[in-house]
């Protein structure tokens, strides 16, 4: 709506050339019309929402992270310098494993008690 002055661009304005604009159409490009519309109303919901799964997703391996490598350091300033061995399973364990460790390692005496899988 390039030719509408600056102060009668506002949203009643667009809905009026809208009406308008569906006046003359027949009951086909009504149809059509219609369809455009709803295909862009989903697409930009899905676009919505895998923009919001991306941003969930990024937190969650923010969050892993960010406790990986606290982990790291209080293991680190503790026990000295960490394996390969040990880094690897830092940095593939998940949230709840990595928070286990956490709870453990200033009561242990030794990496292995941090690290050692209880048995039921």
């Amino acid at each position: 709506m390039k030719f509408i002055p600056e102060r009668l661009n506002t949203p009643s304005i667009h809905q009026a050339f809208d009406m308008i604009n569906e006046a003359g159409m027949s009951a086909e490009e009504l149809e059509q019309q219609h369809k455009r519309r709803e295909f862009i109303f989903m697409q930009r919901d899905a676009l919505e929402k895998a923009q919001a799964d991306g941003w969930a997703e990024g937190k969650a391996e923010g969050v892993q992270t960010g406790e990986a490598l606290a982990l790291q350091r209080l293991l680190h300033k503790r026990f000295g310098a960490l394996s390969a061995e040990i880094l690897h399973r830092i940095t593939t364990a998940s949230v709840a494993q990595i928070d286990d460790w956490l709870d453990r390692v200033l009561g242990a005496a030794s990496l292995e008690e941090v690290f050692h899988e209880a048995r039921h």
